[in-house]
C-alpha cells in the first residue's frame, strides 16, 4: 500500500471530510490536502473565540468578515458541517439588524466544539504524514504598543 493510499484511507475516517471535495480543491493530492487542512487547524482553531468576542464588542461588520470567510475556507476543504454553521452565522450577522450575542450562542458553542475536535485530529495527522511542505503560522499579531506608521 503507497503512502498516498494510506493516507487517503485516514482523510476518509477525518470526521465531518467531505473527502471529494478536499481532494478537488487540493488537485487529487492527498499530501496536498493534509497541508492545506493543517494550515486550516493553524489559522482558524480560535475562529469561534473570535467570532464571540467581535459580537459581543457590537462588531457585527468584523464578525460577518470573519463568518463569511471560514464558511469559503470550510467549504472549500470539504469541511461540511464547520461551512453550514459559519454559514447560518454569516446570515444572523446580516444587517439591518445583526443577531446578539445571547441569539448567536447556540452556533458559536456548536462551532467551538467542532473546531475542538477537528483540529486535534488534523495535527495528529499531520504528524504521522510530515511532507515536504512547509507547516503554516498563525499570522503575527500587532504589538499592543505598536503605533500605526503615516
Amino acid at each position: 500500500m503507497t503512502a498516498d493510499n494510506t493516507l487517503l484511507e485516514d482523510l476518509t475516517a477525518l470526521a465531518g471530510l467531505d473527502l471529494a471535495r478536499g481532494l478537488r480543491t487540493a488537485r487529487q493530492s492527498p499530501a496536498r490536502l493534509l497541508h492545506y487542512l493543517a494550515c486550516f487547524a493553524v489559522l482558524h482553531v480560535n475562529e469561534a473565540r473570535q467570532l464571540r468576542d467581535l459580537i459581543s464588542q457590537i462588531e457585527p461588520a468584523s464578525a460577518l468578515r470573519l463568518a463569511h470567510n471560514l464558511k469559503g475556507v470550510a467549504l472549500g476543504l470539504g469541511l461540511d458541517h464547520i461551512g453550514s454553521i459559519a454559514a447560518q452565522l454569516e446570515q444572523q450577522l446580516r444587517p439591518p439588524r445583526p443577531a446578539t450575542l445571547a441569539e448567536s450562542e447556540a452556533l458559536l458553542t456548536e462551532l467551538e466544539q467542532q473546531l475542538r475536535q477537528l483540529c486535534p485530529a488534523i495535527r495528529q495527522l499531520r504528524e504521522r504524514y510530515p511532507t515536504a511542505e512547509p507547516t503554516c503560522q498563525p499570522p503575527a499579531q500587532p504589538a499592543a504598543d505598536a503605533t500605526p506608521q503615516a
